[in-house]
């Protein structure tokens, strides 16, 4: 294994003071919760200690976020497959132009050829596992399935550290894959914190931000944050919303993603006979202009990962109501930061919405219990955790006042 810190300043002779070089690698240059939970860590690691490169094939909106989280190193690493044998050796050939001490990987075709790379280059490597069922798990061929598989498990084997974004990831994996509990290590996302100031505004005194008209002022916003894929479950927010407005609630449903159910989901919003009270505003800059005009916020999908949307609602004093699954029991507290109901059951997410909605005191409660359990999750508090764990495999001394488990 090659020594760190061998970088050199431009004037020659002259050797910069050592810098722990980490490389993130993903293979999908989007902006849902991977790649935000991983430019979170990017924009809050300790500039005088790290630097961090990013590689990802080239999307302008992504690299402009890369650039945003102050990482000023984008490579662009096509990473077609997982046996896309030049990316591998781009890879390889940047971990040694650019001194890389660390590679932290994200996804699968990202994780199996940075692994891969940074085996063959004598570095150890990080992978982050974010979903509850990784793709593989849904294809259908028996021989595939169990190829790709075993290759889930070599990269396992192969990397030092398997960070999962909660519990509930971490179980899964663990009953598929059989990693070496040793190498295991949950840390959850963080998010940014609002300042104190800007969470109790009102609907009256914000500026609308968001591409649809403001509804009246007497008509409850339900807001969620979602991509518009099957397992988000949208179609059961939709139906509770439906049940909720028969029951003579005001309430006009705003949801933020897109997605490829996006066309499925306004056929059911007419079939209901809601399609009046329902607004898809697509990809959203900046959840906040939604978020903080809303009364209350709602994700129904079954298995969340993780559940960032959660938290950030959460952190500017928004109810929530989530599903009773995944990466959500990590997160919400039901009935102190949070409601929890079963999934895939619009007649207990419609209860959950008319309580919140209508008994002033709950949501008041919620919404101080979730601005208190959302400060548990301070993104950086989770990339002190990320730090020391790049610490941990180059064989330095940790941070013990960051080593905490976070969320707790």
């Amino acid at each position: 294994m090659r020594a760190r810190g061998t970088e050199f300043e431009a004037v020659p002779g002259k050797r910069i003071s050592p810098m722990i070089n980490v490389l993130h690698v993903v293979c999908y240059p989007e902006l849902y919760g991977t790649q935000r939970s991983m430019l979170s860590t990017v924009k809050c690691l300790n500039r005088s200690e790290f630097t961090p490169y990013v590689a990802a094939p080239d999307n302008a909106m992504f690299k402009n976020a890369v650039h945003d989280a102050g990482c000023a190193h984008f490579v662009d690493i096509p990473m077609r497959s997982a046996s896309d044998f030049s990316s591998f050796f781009m890879i390889k050939n940047l971990i040694h132009r650019r001194n890389i001490d660390v590679v932290h990987t994200h996804l699968g075709i990202s994780s199996f050829l940075g692994v891969s790379a940074a085996a063959s280059a004598g570095i150890p490597s990080i992978i982050t596992r974010h979903f509850i069922n990784d793709q593989y798990t849904r294809i259908i061929n028996p021989f595939k399935r169990i190829v790709s598989l075993s290759a889930y498990r070599w990269i396992n084997n192969r990397a030092e550290r398997i960070v999962f974004v909660s519990q509930a990831v971490k179980n899964a994996i663990i009953c598929r894959e059989n990693p070496n509990p040793m190498k295991c290590h949950v840390i959850p996302n963080g998010i940014a914190i609002p300042e104190p100031d800007s969470l109790h505004t009102s609907r009256e005194s914000q500026s609308w931000n968001l591409p649809i008209s403001k509804p009246p002022a007497n008509q409850k916003i339900v807001a969620c944050v979602a991509r518009l894929s099957p397992e988000k479950n949208l179609d059961i927010l939709l139906r509770a919303s439906a049940i909720c407005i028969e029951s003579g609630i005001d309430i006009c449903v705003i949801v933020a993603g897109n997605g490829p159910l996006h066309s499925d989901l306004v056929l059911l919003s007419k079939t209901l006979g809601i399609e009046a009270r329902l607004h898809f505003v697509g990809f959203l800059d900046n959840v906040y202009d939604l978020l903080s005009v809303a009364d209350v916020f709602v994700l129904p999908a079954a298995q969340e990962p993780f559940g960032i949307s959660i938290l950030e609602a959460m952190a500017v004093g928004l109810p929530v109501i989530a599903s009773k699954s995944g990466g959500a029991l990590d997160i919400v507290e039901s009935g102190i930061s949070g409601l929890l109901v079963p999934p895939s059951d619009p007649e207990a997410l419609a209860r959950a919405m008319i309580r919140v909605i209508g008994d002033q005191a709950l949501s008041d409660s919620l919404r101080r219990g979730g601005l208190a359990r959302a400060a548990q999750f301070d993104e950086r508090a989770v990339a002190r955790r990320m730090e020391n764990l790049y610490r941990e495999v180059l064989g330095e001394g940790i941070n013990s006042a960051a080593a905490g488990r976070l969320g707790d």
